[in-house]
């Protein structure tokens, strides 16, 4: 076969409908037959939600093939999701099954006046479809050498990422990370930088270099003297501002007038440093972040490259670079396919579009997708790739490429169609006339506004949800409440199973949107990093102290004026005194009865007497809290101890305690699954992982979205995120909460790539689709007219596109629908203080509809319901507490009596039951299978106790403190710097001595002098905690093995034990874990064709142990199955 010419339409021995016949398919519509039929030339189609694309993308592959015009292996199908990937694959072998039947039953012979008929297809030629991340991995693993890559890099999870980043942050000196922000946050913003540098192919240098020329052009003169003025508006003695006037004077001076842009670099960190330390520009505090940030971002790119890992973002810029310069590799690409179909192409990023234009521009591509659901701007989509795509891929005549339409929708009723038509109408860039228009079996369906006052409601918590509940249980066939935020699951839940309806929540609730679960969050994080001053502010201002503005300002001036006194004790000046935080001033507080001095200061700072009580109650918690010896797990759970947050919850009236209570057990579950994965785990890693976790969870694709990937059952309701919701459809659904501030929501800040972790817009790709904002290019007299600028201009601007990405979201949430649909909102809420303005998605949708609906008056008072009170602390009924007084009375007097012999009697109740609960601690009988992801240490455990594994598995328990994870986690770390493979510098062994207690300190300064002495002191590895991810029997197992060494006739692998070498028995279970290491060695590309053994050394003991025989794949699967050794 060979490719007709590009563009031209090809001579047909089978027409679309003819092939429509053949696989079983109703008649193509005009639309359809069209693409189905469209010439090889660069193609985009427009797919409006439920328009049929991927039948259609089936039919024209079967179309092309059928005709002799491509060979079916050398199709190329791209798209995001796992699930995409198998429904198209799927559609194209069924429909090439077809083609192969009706080959052998119509024989092969041309007809005149059509084209030669192909070859009989042989069932084993197929197209590739991949995910676009697959693929680009695919390039990376076939041609990465090319710039350095390695065939084995291993693909980072964001667990692992976090950790690693983590590491760079904790090695990072004071005055190498941004000031003034807790680690989770830091940690956070270095991989949400890192990941927008590879989405838009720039580099940290670039980042550095645009943030020196944007410094340089706003330290003009004007606003140099505009900074002179700030320091006479502080408020501080006269001395002082005329000390701060001086030095800045000096700085200045020392410049002899060159402009900013000529200025040495010592000379700019000198001046940069000084505005930062005195407050005195929040602009110029924003870019020195933000280029101390892009340093540590260099650094985690440098440690992954030492580690022979990857994230996906790596991936796709990765890829470009190596087609970019690579001419053999891209024509080997280019080579292998005759037809290229790129779907949903509208959440493609920056680089994954100048990727495939550059290695497919020329080639018969087609890209199918629909501007109106570009939803994932968050992970770097850009909506604009699919309208330039004509552009970036120009015809054989040098004209812009081909644009089709499918604007059918095949899926919703006219009533829901009329509402999301409405919606769309109003994006950017939407030519009208591609509005969807119903198909001629569309019913008329039925939608449904419920816009109510927002009155408590005794059973279903609110009249909204009272008239949610009502509705999802009159209807029929497959049903889901479409959330934009995850808070709303819990209260959603409870309303739906008021009404007897069974609720799966895809997703879990208790993100950090929950109050209750953020105070945590803040708690922990003030715990780990007293520097974090935007949790402590939380915590000061929320539930746990509930500060007003006076007080806190007050505590503002109580942190100064305990400075001074600190200076003056000294004899020093403020320069050579390192300030006191907030976090040590709140810590002050804590004694109960504070001493003179203290007791002066507060009173000059005007802090209340309930402020400092409260403040000094919390200081303590904290003090608790840091002291607390116990598991990452078990931290939590003292945290919300200490905050009294389950007291506060109890308080609550019954719905909302239960929603609250919810969330506070979802983030224990969550927390023990991760520290599950590797019981070593800091404080500080989970609190970084919790922050990213949430930005991407609030935010998860629909793969993810139902359990084990199935349909929800007719009696059920799912409750998921819009963003979750993507490429479902369902019969009925329900879209709550449609105010400003839930749907549309709002943007988190006016100041654009000046928040921490973005990335300059002049170095994005898509630079021309967002607001102008380039300092380099602007001149500002001032920081209040930049402020002005940034309030006036870019703010507007930045709502301007948030509102067109929620309207996006909108119509992707109203297209799930098929025939039913609920829009529902409520003027208050439970969680406002203020009344609500409706959605103007709400409004439209009224008007689109025609309907009357009247909406509560302004002055609509809310009616609160009859909650009961809730008396604190709570007292037992008087019965109650008879009874009790009975039972230790009984107790008292027979002190040795065993629990059966108490059946009578008042005590009988409380015998039975604990009777019940030594019953229970029975081992339980697990039933299922293993877990699909499962550490080495959890194999190592399986292969030592198989029934005590299993029996923790049924019941898993909480652990105590691990002293030795410590010790070993400090003494890997320790290991790692010695040799050299960290990428870090400054993390020497004080520093890991630092995070041990004081009881183990000494036996690591032994476990390093007894290193430093061994063989391994001598040796050079050839890999240091070398990443790995295996499969064995469908069980994932990631982990990272210690150490990799050439042994001349093979390589061996080795595992730091800091204990002393165990018995036996132990022993042939730890050789599981090394037999795991070592076939995940022999499956690396880098080592293949080595015979690979393995040995313990144990350093406590300094001896090295070699196992006679390690397990081979198949009895480590027959362990896992059950039926190995």
């Amino acid at each position: 076969m060979s490719a007709a010419t590009a563009g031209a339409a090809p001579v047909a021995r089978l027409s679309a409908r003819e092939v429509a016949q053949i696989m079983g398919s109703p008649p193509p519509t005009a639309e359809q037959e069209a693409v189905i039929e469209a010439g090889l030339g660069p193609t985009v189609v427009i797919a409006g939600a439920g328009s049929g694309k991927t039948t259609v993308l089936a039919q024209r592959i079967v179309y092309l093939v059928a005709n002799g015009l491509i060979e079916p292996s050398a199709i190329l199908g791209l798209t995001f999701t796992r699930k995409a990937v198998g429904e198209l694959g799927h559609r194209i072998r069924r429909g090439l099954a077809a083609l192969r039947h009706w080959q052998r039953q119509s024989g092969t012979a041309g007809a005149p006046g059509r084209a030669p008929a192909p070859r009989p297809l042989d069932g084993l030629d197929v197209p590739s479809v991949q995910t676009y991340n697959a693929y680009a991995a695919g390039l990376v693993r076939d041609y990465g050498m090319a710039i350095g890559v390695e065939p084995d890099t291993v693909l980072l999870d964001d667990a692992s990422a976090t950790l690693l980043a983590g590491r760079i942050v904790d090695a990072a000196g004071p005055a190498e990370v941004p000031a003034g922000r807790a680690r989770s946050t830091i940690v956070t913003a270095v991989l949400e930088l890192a990941g927008q540098i590879d989405e838009h192919l720039s580099t940290p240098a670039r980042v550095v270099e645009h943030i020196d020329a944007s410094l340089a052009a706003l330290l003009n003169p004007d606003y140099l003297a505009a900074l002179d003025a700030t320091i006479g508006r502080k408020k501080m003695p006269t001395e002082d501002k005329a000390e701060l006037r001086a030095r800045l004077a000096g700085i200045i001076g020392a410049t002899g007038g060159a402009p900013p842009k000529l200025w040495s670099a010592a000379t700019r960190a000198e001046l940069v440093d000084f505005i930062c330390a005195n407050d005195l520009s929040s602009d110029v505090a924003a870019l020195e972040a933000k280029r101390r940030l892009a340093g540590l971002v260099e650094r985690f790119r440098s440690l992954k490259r030492a580690r022979h890992a990857m994230q996906f973002s790596d991936q796709v810029a990765f890829a470009h670079r190596i087609m970019a310069e690579d001419a053999q590799a891209l024509e080997i690409e280019r080579s292998r396919w005759q037809l290229i179909l790129l779907d949903e192409y509208q959440d493609t990023s920056d680089s994954q579009a100048k990727l495939l234009q550059l290695m497919f521009a020329g080639l018969p591509v087609m890209a199918v997708g629909d501007p109106r659901q570009s939803i994932y701007a968050w992970r770097g989509a850009s909506a604009g790739n699919i309208g330039q795509f004509p552009l970036d891929f120009p015809g054989p005549d040098g004209g812009p490429g081909r644009t089709l339409g499918l604007t059918t929708s095949w899926r919703n009723s006219r009533r829901v169609l009329a509402v999301a038509n409405r919606i769309a109408a109003q994006l950017p860039d939407i030519d009208p006339a591609a509005q969807l228009t119903a198909a001629p079996t569309a019913q008329d369906g039925d939608v449904a506004l419920a816009v109510t006052v927002g009155h408590a409601d005794a059973d279903y918590g609110t009249d909204q949800l009272a008239s949610l509940a009502t509705w999802m249980a009159g209807t029929h066939g497959t049903r889901a409440v479409l959330c934009r935020k995850r808070a709303d699951f819990a209260s959603v839940a409870a309303a739906l199973e008021q009404a007897g309806l069974e609720v799966i929540m895809a997703g879990s609730a208790g993100g950090l949107d929950d109050p209750y679960v953020a105070d945590v969050f803040a708690a922990l994080n003030v715990v780990v990093d007293p520097g974090a001053g935007e949790h402590l502010m939380r915590l000061l201002t929320g539930a746990s102290c509930a500060l007003g503005a006076a007080d806190v300002a007050a505590l503002g001036r109580l942190r100064r004026l305990r400075q001074r006194r600190l200076e003056v004790a000294l004899g020093a000046s403020a320069d050579d005194v390192e300030p006191i935080g907030l976090a040590e001033c709140l810590d002050d507080l804590a004694a109960q009865q504070p001493g003179p001095q203290l007791s002066d200061d507060i009173a000059a700072a005007g802090l209340s007497g309930d402020a400092r009580e409260r403040a000094g109650r919390l200081a303590r918690s904290l003090r608790r809290l840091r002291a607390a010896q116990t598991t990452v797990t078990g931290l939590v759970r003292e945290a919300v101890r200490e905050l009294r947050i389950d007291a506060e919850i109890e308080a609550l009236a019954p719905a909302r305690a239960a929603e609250h209570r919810a969330a506070i057990d979802a983030l224990l579950s969550t927390v023990a699954g991760y520290v599950a994965t590797d019981p070593a785990v800091r404080a500080e890693d989970l609190l970084a992982w919790l922050a990213l976790a949430e930005e991407s969870a609030a935010l998860a694709v629909a793969e993810a979205a139902l359990p084990d990937g199935s349909d929800p059952a007719d009696r059920s309701v799912v409750v998921m995120t819009v963003h979750a919701s993507k490429g479902l459809e369902f019969d009925a659904v329900a879209i709550p909460n449609l105010v400003v501030g839930d749907l549309p929501s709002t943007p988190r800040d006016g100041r654009g790539w000046l928040s921490l972790g973005r990335l300059p817009y002049p170095l994005r790709g898509d630079r021309d689709k967002l607001p102008r904002f380039d300092l380099t290019a602007t001149s500002f007299a001032s920081q209040k007219e930049l402020a002005d600028w940034l309030k006036g201009t870019l703010g507007p601007a930045l709502s301007e596109q948030s509102l067109a990405e929620e309207r996006r979201l909108a119509y992707v949430a109203i297209t799930r629908a098929r025939t039913q649909l609920w829009l529902g909102a409520a003027a208050h809420s439970p969680r406002r203080t203020r009344r609500s303005e409706f959605s103007p998605f709400l409004l439209e949708a009224i008007e689109a509809l025609g309907a009357e609906v009247e909406l509560p008056a302004e002055d609509a008072e809310v009616e609160a319901g009859d909650a009961p009170p809730v008396p604190w602390p709570v007292e037992p009924p008087a019965a109650e507490l008879a009874l009790r007084t009975a039972v230790l009375r009984q107790l008292a007097a027979t002190p040795a009596v065993a629990l059966d012999a108490l059946a009578d009697g008042p005590a009988a109740p409380y015998a039975r039951r604990a009777l019940d609960l030594l019953a229970d601690r029975a081992p339980r009988e697990f039933r299922g299978a293993l877990p699909e992801r499962l550490s080495t240490t959890s194999i190592v455990a399986l292969r030592a106790d198989r029934s005590a594994f299993l029996t923790d598995l049924a019941r898993p328990m909480p652990q105590g403190p691990a002293p030795a994870a410590a010790l070993g986690t400090a003494f890997h770390a320790w290991v790692e710097q010695r040799y050299g493979q960290a990428a870090l510098e400054g993390l020497a062994d004080e520093a890991e001595r630092r995070r041990l207690p004081a009881e183990l300190e000494d036996r690591f300064d032994h476990l390093c002098r007894t290193f430093e002495a061994s063989e391994f002191a001598q040796r050079e590895p050839l890999a240091i905690e070398l990443p790995f991810e295996l499969d064995l029997g469908g069980v994932h197992i990631p982990g990272k093995i210690d150490a990799v060494f050439d042994r001349g006739e093979g390589i061996e692998v080795i595992d730091w034990k800091t204990g002393g070498v165990p018995d036996d028995e132990r022993l042939a279970a730890m050789t599981v874990q090394l037999s795991v290491y070592a076939l995940a060695v022999e499956k690396m590309d880098r080592f293949s064709g080595r015979e690979v053994g393995g040995a313990f050394y144990f350093v406590a003991d300094d001896r090295l142990v070699r196992p006679e025989r390690l397990l081979g794949p198949t009895e480590l699967a027959e362990l896992l199955r059950g039926s190995g050794p």
